[in-house]
């Protein structure tokens, strides 16, 4: 009779609001992480033609920056990457 009346009190304060109840998301935290991970844009193609003595080293930065995102945009199934000759 206890838990009856308990679970009677929980029902009826549950139903106009006073009482909330917790909510479970539906993905977990770190699907969130990987999402902006996901969206970050691809860094723009480093040209044979761009690359001076002037801008080597930002050039070095934008490649490194390009390689860094293709390594976390690679898939994880375990298939071998397709390359271009």
């Amino acid at each position: 009779m206890k838990y009856t009346g308990i679970g009677l009190l929980l029902a009826v304060l549950a139903a106009p609001g006073c009482v909330s109840v917790p909510v479970v998301p539906d993905q977990p935290a770190g699907d969130v992480a990987n999402k902006d991970k996901a969206a970050a844009p691809k860094p723009l193609p480093v040209k044979v033609d761009e690359v001076t003595e002037a801008n080597a080293h930002e050039m070095a930065d934008t490649l490194q920056a390009e390689l860094e995102w293709a390594l976390k945009e690679t898939p994880t199934d375990g298939k071998p990457l397709k390359v271009r000759p």
